[in-house]
C-alpha cells in the first residue's frame, strides 16, 4: 500500500532563532488539518515529536508514530509512518514556526491547529557602557546589544537617569557633575530583562 502524501517539496532556508525563542516545542497536542478535516495528530511535548499518531490521508484514520522534530532554526520536520507492518507507508510535513509560534507548512496546504511552545528563550546581551569626560561633566554612551529597542534606567551614587535605548544604537547621556577623580560604579536596567554593572571612573 502506497500511502498519500503531501507533495514534497524543496527544504526551507534555515532562519534564525525566531522571535526571541532559541528553542520551539511541540504543545503536547499537536494537530494539523487539511481542507477535508484532521490530517495528523500526536501528543509530544518539547522539540522532539515522537509516540502514537494518527494519519488522515482520504477519510480512514491510520494509526502510526511520529519523528522528527523542531530544529533550533525554527524548522519543523514530522514524519508519520503507518503501524502496518505488511504495507506500511509513511507522510511528511515539513514547515517554519514563526515568531509568535504559529507553524506555516512548506510542502502542502495542511495548518497547524496550536502554536508551538517556546522551550528555550534567546538570552539577550546587557549593553555596554563607557563614558567620555567632557567640560562640565560627563558623557555616559550605552551601547545596545541585544537587538531589541527597550526602556532604561541609568543608576549611580549621585545620578539616575531614565533613557530609551534603540535596538543596535548607542545612547549618549550627557550629565552635569564635578569630576571627584575616583571610580563610581553605576548599573543600566532596561525592560527587555538585560542590564549591567560597570564602574566609570570621574
Amino acid at each position: 500500500m502506497v500511502m498519500a502524501a503531501p507533495a514534497q517539496a524543496s527544504p526551507p532556508i534555515p532562519l534564525a532563532p525566531p522571535g526571541g525563542c532559541a528553542q520551539w516545542g511541540f504543545p503536547g497536542e499537536t494537530t494539523f488539518t487539511n481542507p477535508g478535516g484532521v490530517a495528523l495528530r500526536f501528543n509530544s511535548t518539547g522539540p522532539a515529536a515522537g509516540g502514537a499518531a494518527e494519519f488522515n490521508p482520504n477519510g480512514i484514520f491510520k494509526r502510526g508514530t511520529v519523528t522528527g522534530g523542531i530544529s533550533p532554526d525554527g524548522q519543523l520536520n514530522v514524519t508519520f509512518t503507518d503501524d502496518d507492518v505488511d504495507d506500511p507507508g509513511s507522510a511528511a510535513v515539513l514547515g517554519t514556526v514563526g515568531p509568535d509560534g504559529k507553524v506555516t507548512v512548506t510542502n502542502s496546504n495542511w495548518t497547524a491547529v496550536q502554536p508551538m511552545t517556546c522551550v528555550t528563550k534567546t538570552e539577550l546581551k546587557g549593553p555596554t557602557v563607557t563614558s567620555d569626560t567632557v567640560l562640565g561633566g560627563i558623557v555616559i554612551h550605552v551601547k545596545d546589544n541585544s537587538g531589541v529597542t527597550s526602556q532604561c534606567h541609568y543608576d549611580s551614587e549621585i545620578i539616575d537617569r531614565d533613557f530609551t535605548l534603540q535596538a543596535n544604537s548607542t545612547a549618549d547621556l550627557n550629565l552635569t557633575a564635578i569630576p571627584l577623580f575616583k571610580n563610581w560604579p553605576v548599573t543600566v536596567t532596561c525592560d527587555n530583562g538585560t542590564n549591567t554593572n560597570a564602574d566609570i571612573f570621574f
